[in-house]
């Protein structure tokens, strides 16, 4: 009974896994994911009453279809970014690991140099603001190491309150197949305000309609095609600069990749050469630091080209 019990434990440990999870649990709490996903429903039930309605307009109808087109459009644009939120939310425990493996590297550093700098003041090598300084490059390692600790504590429990465990590696995302300007919530909205406004501009054609309402119609017409353009002209741009952005991404990952490839060297070097006698405690625990750092600098790397690839998918037809 007890190993039956501990299975499942596992079992239920393990569907827990991974960001997808994650994801699903941190859009089931969310109450903007709800509201909008009530708001959809809603769009949908009209539309198909209208449809199954014999005495429903041809333009009731119509109306009926954008609204319901509208409400995912916003639906699908707050899931992503819902998406892009809850990916940062789920890299936290990793990162905040690294800065604090980071800071405990550079409180080693600073203990040695203030060890070494209270035994030169002893015998008169150094004076009293170089012992100072020495002390308070110590505390403020201690406190960045505080503070790096609390934000690991906080990132673990976010996850632990929706049952996740911290992950032991980035999610992989690969980029949408075909970005483009009209597959974004901006251009398919200003789409549909433009169909509104030319409906509405149809409909003040008639006798029965003053003059100066149709001016009026004309004028949304107007406006809302230039918006329309003005979408396409600023996606355009934003889409050059998120390729931009994720290529730029992708050759400091390579950079940083290399980066901590020389500092492993280095260390690996460094602590040899200390078993030897021939460098200190403080190069060899400087070599541990500059490892750390450069660990630390390769996950914010890739961090940064994970946040490239999902800005990427605001221009994506399909979702992430």
């Amino acid at each position: 009974m007890k190993r039956a019990v501990w299975l499942i434990l596992l079992l239920n440990l393990a569907l827990a896994e991974g960001f997808p999870e994650f994801f699903k649990r941190y859009l089931e709490q969310n109450p903007d994911w709800a509201r909008a996903t009530a708001q959809e429903t809603l769009a949908e039930r009209r539309y198909r009453a209208l449809l199954e309605d014999p005495w429903a307009a041809p333009l009731e109808r119509e109306e009926a279809a954008e609204a319901k087109t509208k409400a995912a459009v916003e639906k699908g644009r707050l899931r992503l970014e819902l998406w892009q939120a809850a990916l940062l939310r789920y890299s936290a425990p990793l990162l905040a690991e690294a800065k604090k493996d980071a800071a405990e590297a550079a409180l080693a550093v600073a203990r040695i140099k203030a060890e070494a700098a209270a035994i030169r003041y002893r015998h008169g090598a150094i004076n009293k603001v170089e012992l100072v300084a020495a002390e308070k490059e110590t505390e403020e390692a201690r406190l960045a190491l505080e503070a790096a600790e609390a934000e690991l504590k906080a990132a673990r429990a976010f996850l632990a309150e929706y049952g996740v465990p911290p992950p032991t590696a980035l999610p992989e995302i690969s980029p949408p197949k075909d970005p483009r300007p009209e597959h974004h919530p901006r251009y398919r909205l200003a789409e549909l305000a433009l169909a509104a406004a030319r409906r509405a501009y149809a409909l003040a054609q008639g006798p029965d309609t003053a003059r100066i309402v149709r001016t009026q119609k004309e004028a949304e017409l107007f406006a809302a095609q230039k918006a329309l353009q003005a979408a396409r002209e600023d996606l355009e741009k934003a889409l050059l600069e998120a390729q931009r952005a994720r290529r730029q991404a992708k050759a400091a990952l390579a950079l940083q990749t290399e980066a901590l490839k020389t500092a492993e060297e280095r260390l690996a070097a460094a602590q040899a050469r200390y078993q030897k006698g021939l460098v200190s405690r403080l190069e060899l625990e400087a070599a541990r630091a500059e490892r750390s750092r450069a660990e630390l600098a390769l996950l914010n790397a890739r961090l940064e080209l994970l946040k490239a690839t999902a800005a990427l998918y605001a221009f994506a037809e399909e979702g992430p």
